[in-house]
């Protein structure tokens, strides 16, 4: 006998989460993925390069706390060099705008 199955699928994301809701035949079962950061990156232990595709600007050492990292750098090509910005002090704290690549470390 051939079954056909209905599904109905539902993503809420929030700042720390996606919840589903997930439709088989006529009894629904909710479940939740939990994410490694806010922003779905898909991070792994040590260097990471990421692209910013928000389009609201945040500034580095937001971004490391949402994250996990710790050690958020971009590279300036006016001066051909890199900049790091080690999370928790403010020194070289920098606005990360839509557009800007990024290596990140995730210890």
């Amino acid at each position: 006998m051939k079954k056909t199955i209905i599904i109905g699928l539902t993503l809420l994301v929030s700042t720390t989460l996606t919840t589903a809701l997930y439709t088989e035949w006529s009894e629904p079962w909710a479940f939740t993925i939990q994410q490694n950061n806010p922003y779905g990156f898909e991070l792994y232990q040590g260097w990471n390069l990421i692209g910013w595709h928000e389009n609201e600007s945040i500034m580095a050492n937001q971004l490391g706390y949402d994250i996990g990292a710790s050690v958020i750098t971009k590279f300036n090509p006016q001066n051909q060099e890199f900049i790091s910005h080690i999370v928790g002090p403010v020194y070289d704290n920098f606005e990360i705008t839509q557009g800007m690549g990024l290596f990140v470390y995730i210890p």
